[in-house]
């Protein structure tokens, strides 16, 4: 354990206080509303409209109003059935009424004169127009999450499928893998700042309160939609001035499901690059990744308890060859730069080197060993050589979601999320250019739901999630210090074995991430009340969140040597003369 003074704290607390008068629900939800009336267009007041889930027969159950209006909010998007009854009329049924992630359904029911013992049964697939609330939204189903091509198979980037979205900063300023989960994508919405987009999954947040960009999301098999909000949306999702994403994992039905799954991309099923050359032979894309896993789902206790399991493993390997860098050739070892059209000169009294002919018995001992016996020995006239560096990443997905119907009002649900990141370090003892950080995160995510029914026309949902990211990254286990090469500078303790940098201007650089460990977590509470009154819905609700950001590596780097041109007309001259531009 380090001590305070190595660590940065960042507490945060957050409340947020929304109340609407438009259809604002649950995060991800939605809810379904209409107009009743008779044969000639009279409106019906007081009819009950029920609709039950067809995969796991949950049923909720409203009265239309004095105006024939009815209103169901907070409904888990699913296919739904849909009923209408009063005396006087024939029953009404509606099948398979498909409602979407954050979607606002306008289903009106027109009645038939009859016997409410008698039914008509109404199949309507029409596509509906959102004519209850002004966000500007598009919803990515199961679907196409799972049929369109999709590199990677991270489904949060279909959301660039949106209109006036585009993934930036392109330079991944707020990404990084040692900061996030590579799978973190930043997307910019109608010009907002890439990091200003909200992400939520099962209606709690999934932003990283270190970044602010998303943690990852579940895997396609376990994903069941996402809506993607660009503009106009409501009050509650104050916070982030971009685009809203609100992501719904899946969950059991009355029937068991599953699937097993790979996904194969290796370089024996590449034809040859036709513009890639190496060493003048035509080359294949190296990249191998093989991701497979499996999904169930089902019910423990028919209609009303519910289950579901996913997994998903990743496996990436590559090659990044070509590679270029400028290091020492014999001759400069031995003091003869007369390869250098430059004039160079001595550091401390300016006298230029005649022929450019520099005395080997002048080098820098620390610079010398780690010319000879770190880097390779250049064996072209201008030291140009060629290298490559390795790519060995893992990712381990696991999810499990749990939904029981605690009675007519009740709905409880409970889903842990954890996606385990590893980087594997590389470095060639002989080359120190081809280093390779390690980084280890772990991102776990969780959230309690529950949903209460206290009337017909007054429903409330609670929400209590967690989220925790570590990170933990450094060097490979066999790098070097500064000691190692006798350089006489302070290292800390704990960052012994680790040389941060060494760059010689115009020639090579050498970097690695220092051990380094950070954590944050967050806690939020969130509570939404939903009350129709009449032709009005009113949604009340308000968010308690505490955010805390440890980071216990920020000053204690092992030290960067950097070597310009300036002390000697050469910036390899004056490495090996151990003449110093900076040191960080």
């Amino acid at each position: 354990m380090l001590s305070k003074k190595n660590s940065i704290i960042l507490p945060t607390v957050v409340i947020l206080f929304a109340f609407s008068l438009v259809s604002a629900f649950a995060q991800g939800f939605g809810t379904l509303v209409g107009t009743i009336t008779d044969p000639s267009g009279s409106v019906i007041p007081g009819v009950k409209v029920t609709v039950t889930d067809q995969g796991t027969q949950t049923a909720r159950s409203v009265l239309a109003n004095a105006q024939g209006y009815y209103v169901i909010p907070s409904l888990h998007p699913s296919t739904y059935d849909l009923t209408a009854s009063t005396s006087g009329f024939a029953t009404h049924e509606q099948k398979d009424v498909t409602l979407l992630a954050d979607q606002s359904l306008t289903v009106d029911i027109r009645m038939t004169i009859g016997r409410i013992t008698e039914t008509v049964s109404v199949q309507s697939n029409s596509i509906q127009v959102d004519t209850t609330t002004s966000a500007l939204s598009q919803v990515v189903e199961e679907k196409r999450i799972v049929d369109l091509p999709l590199n990677g198979r991270n489904p949060v980037s279909l959301a660039l499928l949106v209109p006036g979205t585009i993934q930036a900063p392109a330079n991944g300023a707020d990404q990084g893998q040692y900061k996030t989960i590579p799978s973190a994508i930043t997307v910019s919405a109608n010009g907002s700042r890439a990091n200003q987009t909200g992400f939520n999954l099962d209606g709690s947040s999934n932003n990283d309160i270190y970044t602010n960009v998303n943690q990852p999301f579940p895997f396609p098999d376990a994903l069941q939609e996402f809506s993607v909000q660009t503009s106009n949306y409501t009050a509650r999702y104050g916070g982030n001035s971009g685009a809203v994403v609100n992501a719904i994992s899946k969950s059991g039905t009355n029937s068991f499901h599953g699937d097993l799954f790979e996904f194969n991309r290796n370089a024996i099923f590449n034809g040859a690059n036709h513009f890639g050359y190496l060493n003048g032979v035509k080359t294949r894309d190296q990249l191998k990744r093989n991701q497979f896993g499996g999904v169930i789902g089902g019910p423990i206790y028919r209609d009303h308890t519910f289950v579901f399991f996913g997994y998903q493993q990743t496996q990436i390997r590559n090659i990044q060859n070509g590679l270029n860098a400028l290091v020492s050739t014999q001759a400069e070892l031995n003091g003869d730069f007369s390869a250098i059209p430059a004039q160079l000169f001595n550091p401390v009294t300016k006298v230029p080197y005649t022929g450019n002919q520099i005395p080997k018995g002048t080098f820098d001992p620390a610079a010398v060993l780690f010319a000879t016996k770190y880097l390779p020995i250049s064996t072209v006239a201008n030291g140009s050589i060629t290298y490559a560096l390795p790519l060995s990443q893992s990712f381990n997905e696991y999810i499990v979601r749990g939904d029981q119907v605690l009675g007519a009002g009740d709905h409880l649900f409970a889903r842990y999320y954890l996606d385990k990141y590893n980087n594997n370090p590389f470095l060639t003892a002989s080359n120190y250019l081809t280093t390779v950080s390690a980084t280890q995160i772990f991102s776990h995510n969780a959230i309690l739901g529950e949903s209460h029914v206290f009337s017909p026309n007054l429903l409330n949902d609670l929400r209590l999630s967690f989220s925790r990211v570590t990170t933990n990254a450094g060097p490979p286990s066999t790098s070097i210090s500064a000691a190692d090469l006798n350089i006489p500078v302070y290292q800390p303790t704990q960052f012994a074995k680790a040389l941060d940098g060494m760059n010689v201007s115009g020639y090579f650089n050498i970097s690695s991430f220092p051990p380094s460990i950070m954590n944050r977590m967050a806690y939020t509470l969130s509570d939404d009340l939903n009350w129709t009154h009449g032709r009005h819905n009113f949604t009340l609700g308000g968010s308690v969140a505490r955010g805390q950001v440890l980071l216990r590596d920020a000053y204690l780097y092992g030290g960067v040597f950097s070597f310009t041109a300036d002390n000697t007309g050469n910036a390899l001259s004056s490495f090996l003369l151990g003449s110093m531009r900076t040191f960080q």
